[in-house]
């Protein structure tokens, strides 16, 4: 077996973030590549503070996190400091995401209001032709209006 294979059932650590990220892809919809690779980065930014908060669950929970402050205090700080910049990691990598879907959507009607569709001045042609073909158009057309 080489090094790169794992049996199966073991799911390598970037499967979680893999289909993690298709989720948030799904979710948010990237339509340009800074969008995709902000989804990857809020995706990766996740597994690790998930990672992160399990690493604090297992050292907390055998032992009382105030003994463990007061016999390891610098332990404690470096496992909460991580878990907090973790956190923070994942918030800036959602509001980043956010923003740029955000910035997207106002973008994308100021872009069609620049280029308004041409209005033809007059119908096409065949529906011009089939409007004077029929005797009801033609009646309602030419009949005076009450108002």
């Amino acid at each position: 077996m080489s090094s790169s294979t794992q049996p199966a059932g073991e799911p390598l650590a970037l499967d979680s973030a893999n289909q993690l990220r298709d989720d948030i892809a799904e979710h948010f919809r990237p339509a340009t590549a800074y969008e995709r690779s902000l989804v990857s980065n809020y995706a990766l930014a996740s597994v690790r503070y998930r990672e992160a908060l399990l690493h604090e669950h297992r050292a907390f929970h055998t032992e009382d996190p105030i003994i463990v402050l007061l016999k390891h205090p610098e332990a404690f700080k470096a496992l909460t400091r991580y878990v907090a910049d973790c956190e923070r990691a994942c918030r800036r990598a959602l509001e980043e995401l956010r923003r740029a879907i955000r910035e997207r959507a106002k973008s994308a009607p100021s872009q069609t209001a620049a280029k308004p569709a041409a209005r033809p001045s007059a119908p096409p042609a065949e529906l011009a032709m089939a409007a004077s073909a029929s005797p009801a158009v033609s009646q309602a057309a030419t009949a005076p209006r009450r108002e």
